[in-house]
């Protein structure tokens, strides 16, 4: 499930930086021993004059259905987005990973012997 939310926030903040700023960057990055994923996307397009507005479920410029961004702020556990009209935006966001087992038993079989 978190490995689909991930996925699904990385495409909608590719999708932003094609359709609003045609060049920009993402980056993923694990954090706290592999325990979560942060995502940064960074575009030089026109920016956001109003992140609040562009926040809301539904609302769009681009003739979308508007779920981009409030999407993936729901998707993720930690969102922020800064951006300046003219410069660009930046997106960081987070996703903590639950663990499927707590105390996982990792083995590794080496034999020094050679086989015939």
């Amino acid at each position: 499930m978190d490995a689909t939310k991930i996925t699904t926030a990385v495409s909608e903040l590719a999708r932003n930086i094609l359709v609003y700023a045609a060049v920009g960057k993402i980056g993923l990055e694990t954090l706290n021993q592999k325990t979560g994923i942060k995502i940064s996307a960074v575009d030089h397009g026109p920016g956001i004059e109003n992140i609040q507005q562009t926040l809301e479920d539904h609302y769009t410029t681009s003739g979308s259905l508007g779920a981009g961004l409030p999407g993936v702020k729901r998707l993720m556990d930690e969102f922020t987005i800064d951006s300046v009209v003219g410069e660009g935006t930046t997106v960081c966001t987070t996703k903590w990973l639950r663990a499927t087992n707590p105390n996982p038993i990792y083995r590794e079989n080496v034999s020094t012997k050679e086989r015939n």
